[in-house]
């Protein structure tokens, strides 16, 4: 048995269903045909000229990241601009590519369940993309920011009254710009995500919440991670020959 790229798109659709993602998440298979054969498959968080490069260098067939390309509309692929090189770098390459965003969010398991149990705390309860809940016992602010910070591994900016008691919170990886006012409906007296852009934190803030950002990429690398092992296991499940890498490559480094 050969798996292909439809059989990929099927197993990630039934993890993290594609009709799921929001209106304008541009997800599902975005280079490539479903048809050709898949062997070898790179997870990332984006498709970047690194992580294409990584899986030229792996004898890679797809890419399989969390952002998705082609968020504009395109009339031409003129290699002078980046992203059209980059596309036209993956169709030389026979590189298939798959994205699974908003969809993959929102799913059990997907990114923000993954981010709650980095941070060791109990499965929280599922709103869309928003996860929301109670933490094991009330910390302070300025004590929850230390405990983000170690758990992710990345810096933690902290907005509002470091010693305020903090014991329920909400969370969304990446931006959280879309849910900051679901956040102070569930009555959370934190909010955790990736980035806020200024009015957005402010809006945050006079719905009576604190705030902490980790950044974009600190929430949101445990995707490649939730995909790959996702796909590992249903390849091995049907005892098939494929392998699966997360990517190790890091645009900002």
């Amino acid at each position: 048995m050969t798996w292909i790229v439809r059989d990929v798109y099927d197993a990630i659709d039934a993890f993290a269903p594609f009709d799921t993602a929001w209106e304008r998440d541009n997800v599902g298979l975005l280079v490539g045909r479903m048809d050709r054969p898949v062997q070898t498959i790179l997870t990332a968080l984006d498709a970047t000229p690194g992580a294409v490069l990584e899986a030229k260098s792996l004898g890679a067939q797809l890419l399989v990241t969390h952002h998705p390309v082609l968020f504009s509309a395109r009339t031409r692929l003129d290699e002078a601009d980046p992203e059209a090189a980059l596309l036209c770098d993956m169709v030389r390459a026979n590189l298939s590519m798959i994205a699974a965003h908003t969809n993959l969010d929102a799913a059990k398991g997907g990114t923000n369940d993954t981010l709650i149990a980095q941070m060791g705390w109990a499965p929280a309860e599922a709103d869309g993309i928003l996860r929301h809940g109670v933490l094991p016992s009330p910390m302070p602010l300025s004590a929850l920011a230390e405990h983000v910070s170690q758990a992710l591994g990345a810096p933690v900016t902290s907005y509002g009254q470091a010693d305020r008691a903090i014991r329920r919170f909400a969370l969304c990886s990446g931006s959280g710009n879309s849910e900051v006012e679901h956040a102070a409906r569930m009555g959370a007296d934190v909010f955790l995500t990736g980035e806020l852009r200024h009015e957005n934190l402010l809006e945050a803030m006079s719905r009576g919440m604190t705030v902490l950002t980790a950044g974009h990429r600190a929430t949101e690398i445990c995707a490649a991670e939730v995909l790959a092992r996702h796909l590992q296991s249903v390849a091995d499940r049907v005892q098939l020959n494929v392998r699966v890498f997360v990517s190790k490559y890091h645009p900002f480094a």
